[in-house]
């Protein structure tokens, strides 16, 4: 079997792969390892969908001669992704603004707001997101020219402004290293309120304690969306796995209102990931 990505040959060898599935789930895994992701497969000159039940998933391997694969790197799929949304978004707006309004309009601001669930933009863009899908929330099947003028402005100026911050975010990855760069820059200088956490809670200085671990969240979720356009870094990837569950932690001991533990956490586990992921941000492998 011959593969080629782009056009260029790759070598390729089975291993346990006995289905055209199972050889294109190894070729994803691959490509991912590289910071890729499929976006077309090709194979013996026939075009093939990408549904992950489409029947020739389970066609054997046998008898294949060429397998082709159009990639693109992840980074830019996101960026894409962004401006597509900010595109549906900033047209809802305008019609909204206009009076009109229909179904399948309708149905593209819900998909929109879907996709960045899967795709997120940070912090800021989820806040505003949730404000426009609670705007949202009942309209399905609703002739959206009804709504009265009040509940349209709302509706209207949460879409625009969250395809103005999609907008954004995607032009800052057109330099991604400057725009980590700047947001890292952001997260460092909040690093050094961890260590007073745990006197903060000790002197019932709650809210002060909440306002450095909010802070500091907010800016490592608007950093965290831009560390994907970097190329590769297996120590960086593993810190930032690490940097989540220990976030994961904080939250739920601030949930469960463990001054201890939030102390704990805070200063020996968030605190030594950040000092270690910090550095490898503008190292390129």
């Amino acid at each position: 079997m011959r593969l080629t990505i782009n056009g260029d040959a790759v070598a390729f060898s089975l291993e346990d792969e006995r289905t055209l599935g199972e050889v294109a789930v190894a070729i994803d895994r691959w490509l991912a390892a590289a910071g890729f992701a499929a976006v077309g497969l090709c194979v013996d000159g026939e075009h093939l969908p990408p549904a992950p039940d489409a029947p020739w998933r389970a066609r054997p391997v046998e008898g294949i001669d060429a397998v082709a694969v159009e990639a693109r790197h992840a980074g830019e799929l996101r960026r894409e992704h962004w401006v597509a949304a900010a595109d549906v978004l900033g047209t809802f707006a305008r019609v909204l603004d206009d009076g009109g309004g229909d179904g399948e309009l309708l149905a593209a601001a819900d998909d929109a707001l879907t996709a960045l669930r899967l795709n997120p933009a940070g912090p800021d863009a989820a806040s505003v997101a949730a404000g426009l899908a609670g705007a949202l929330a009942d309209a399905a099947g609703a002739d959206l020219r009804a709504w009265l003028p009040p509940r349209r402005a709302a509706a209207a100026a949460l879409a625009r402004e969250l395809a103005a911050r999609l907008a954004g975010l995607a032009a800052r990855t057109a330099d991604p290293a400057a725009a980590v760069a700047e947001s890292a820059a952001a997260v460092e200088a909040l690093v050094p309120g961890l260590a007073g956490i745990a006197v903060q809670l000790q002197t019932g200085r709650d809210r002060e304690a909440m306002a450095a671990v909010t802070d500091l969240c907010d800016a490592v979720q608007r950093l965290l969306p831009l560390v994907a356009f970097l190329p590769r870094d297996p120590d960086r990837e593993r810190l930032t796995m690490e940097l989540n569950a220990a976030l994961r932690d904080l939250a739920a001991a601030f949930e469960a209102k463990d001054t201890v533990l939030i102390g704990d956490l805070a200063e020996y586990e968030v605190a030594p990931r950040l000092a270690g992921l910090l550095p490898l941000l503008g190292r390129h492998p």
